[in-house]
């Protein structure tokens, strides 16, 4: 009798422990976009935010309003279908994650009075004021054929080139309209939708409405200033300030204005100048207002202008020749009109040694790489190898690498490969260095005189970028995708419609990256990545942001600037 009773209260605490476990835990994970708005026909790319970049399914509440139309490594294809809203849910080993879709119903599509025979792509398309979509007729070999292009109302939207192989259209104010594509006796339709952009949504402001000449915005400072290009072949240069367009003042040798710092120091190229024929020369305007200066002493084969600084120093890389077939880089900076060159890490023994700089700060320290050792050449080129650097006030410094390499054929010293890439105002430094256990490019962050490995996803190769004064690292895993780190914390920008992020990073964490639009069209689209929120600006290139968030470039031959819209 003892032992059943035992047996009983046994059986009773074990179900009384039982009762009390706790559950399993249930994770959320973020899907981008969280939310989005289309009209029904149109394709939704959802992103899972996984560091692991991994989804064991995707599923949809209505599959008579949308579908998925694909999937892969953490990301799905939603295919609209009808109006409705819909939930959008993806699970990993018990983790979810889920964002809304709202399909608003499509344009009726306008009346077909002609004989048809050409189908246009996209046949649907939605974007806002100011953006530009490329409409694509059937692909029918090469060369292509010379289309007729037209749009239903010129107030709403203009076509580019009404004779072309494809029809670039500009939207001018919101509305509907009508793209229509002839070629002989077919015709071929599409419908354009264009609404204004919301407050908080990125707008878009066409500088060549100001001035068309204005073609290109390469440049912007703190305080909004632009330095563009003015017209095509022109050797012309523009400056955008407020609301109004001037052209920069002119040295009469064809000018290139390609960048201006804090203070308004631009920067550009002369590609002929009489002083030194065949060669370019370096010229800076001090202010926007002042007459641009050349800065000899040195000729440039390919220069490159790396940034500006508060101070209004002046970074270059050039490409110099040194003779038949033979050439060497090396870096130069333009401080108060003076010529100073950053030197090499190599010892005196090395015959024109190279070194490439990469980046300065506020402060004038510069980053780059250094050529310190030289192996005999295999075939009819020697092997450079390069370290990364920090200069400072005149002394260049070896960065030193993560870890050492042996150098092959029995040659003494260190092989190891490193470069230095971006530094922001504290002087932190990230770069990328070769791992040689895992035969991969790694990248870095040095601090204080100490180098560590990002950590981003152990045994794949991963380079960093930029790096902002937020301490924010942007860089990319090699087939995986781009990343934001922070603080030893990784957020994976893996959208499968982005292609490569530019090496630009905003104070705030934005990121800019170029990759194929949502209609996967010809030309390229702009996105904007910020706090994981993905935003397209159409059919653009960027070239810089500043510290408010405002970007510029260039769309269809078009100046542009992209900022956040504010609220009335």
């Amino acid at each position: 009798m003892k032992r059943n009773v035992v047996a009983m209260l046994l059986i009773g605490a074990l179900a009384c422990t039982d009762s009390n476990a706790p559950a399993p835990a249930v994770h959320q994970f973020d899907i981008l976009p969280a939310g989005a708005t289309v009209a029904a026909g149109v394709s939704v790319t959802f992103v899972a935010q996984r560091q692991d970049s991994t989804v064991d399914a995707w599923r949809v509440s209505d599959s008579s309003a949308a579908r998925i139309a694909s999937y892969g490594n953490g990301w799905a294809l939603v295919q609209t279908l009808a109006a409705g809203t819909v939930t959008i849910t993806a699970t990993r080993m018990g983790d979810t994650g889920q964002a809304t879709l709202v399909i608003l119903p499509p344009p009726p599509p306008p009346p077909d009075t002609t004989h048809s025979g050409l189908t246009i792509s996209p046949a649907l398309d939605t974007v806002t004021i100011g953006q530009v979509v490329t409409f694509l007729p059937p692909d029918d070999g090469y060369p292509p054929e010379t289309y007729q292009w037209s749009v239903s109302d010129t107030g709403l939207a203009q076509v580019q080139r009404p004779s072309w192989y494809e029809g670039t259209v500009v939207a001018r104010a919101a509305g509907t309209v009508t793209v229509t594509a002839t070629l002989g006796e077919a015709t071929g339709r599409a419908t354009l939708v264009i609404r204004e952009a919301k407050p908080g949504e990125w707008e878009s402001i066409d500088l060549s409405l100001i001035d068309r000449q204005a073609t290109a915005a390469l440049g912007i400072n703190d305080d909004g200033t632009i330095v563009g290009q003015y017209g095509n072949n022109t050797g012309r240069g523009f400056v955008y300030k407020d609301g109004t367009i001037r052209l920069l003042p002119s040295s009469g040798l064809g000018d290139d204005p390609q960048a201006i710092g804090p203070s308004g120091t631009i920067a550009g190229i002369i590609y002929e100048h009489p002083a030194a024929p065949h060669q370019t020369v370096l010229e800076v305007w001090a202010t926007p207002d002042a007459a641009p200066r050349a800065l000899f002493g040195e000729t440039y084969d390919h220069p490159r202008i790396v940034g500006i600084n508060e101070r209004g120093d002046v970074l270059v890389t050039i490409n110099r020749e040194t003779g038949r077939d033979s050439m060497y880089n090396r870096a130069v900076l333009w401080r108060d009109g003076v010529r100073i060159g950053l030197g090499h890490l190599a010892d005196t023994t090395m015959d024109h040694p190279w070194t490439f700089a990469n980046a300065l700060n506020a402060k004038g320290q510069i980053v780059g790489t250094s050529e310190v050792r030289r192996i005999p050449p295999v075939g009819n080129y020697p092997h450079r190898v390069f370290h990364p650097f920090i200069w400072d006030n005149g002394v260049m410094r070896d960065l030193g690498v993560l870890t050492p390499l042996p150098c092959w054929d029995g040659m003494p010293g260190d092989c190891a490969w490193g470069e230095a890439v971006a530094i922001n105002n504290h002087g932190v430094v990230v770069g990328n260095v070769n791992d040689p256990v895992a035969s991969k490019t790694r990248a870095f962050i040095w601090e204080k005189g100490v180098m560590r490995d990002l950590g981003v996803l152990p045994g794949h190769t991963t380079r960093a970028l930029a790096i902002n004064d937020r301490g924010q690292v942007l860089g990319y895993v090699e087939g995986v995708g781009a990343f934001l780190w922070e603080n030893g914390q990784v957020q994976m920008i893996n959208n499968p419609g982005v292609g490569y992020a530019i090496p630009v990073l905003g104070v705030n964490g934005e990121v800019l990256v170029i990759g194929a639009g949502p209609t996967n069209g010809s030309q390229p689209h702009l996105f904007v990545w910020q706090a994981g929120q993905m935003s397209d600006l159409g059919e653009s290139n960027a070239y810089a942001i500043n510290s408010r968030g405002e970007i510029v470039g260039t769309s269809a031959g078009r100046a542009m600037l992209w900022r956040k819209k504010q609220s009335p």
